[in-house]
């Protein structure tokens, strides 16, 4: 369980490190799209 926290965790943070770049989400790939309602 230990191992898929940390995965969760690195994928907000690359959430919220695209969601911070200059660049619209748009670019963004889209297999980040999905994991949007962890932001939440």
């Amino acid at each position: 369980w230990t191992t898929m926290g940390r995965m969760a965790r690195i994928g907000a943070d690359q959430a919220t490190a695209l969601t911070r770049l200059p660049y619209p989400r748009a670019s963004a790939p889209s297999s980040s799209t999905p994991r949007k309602p962890a932001d939440v």
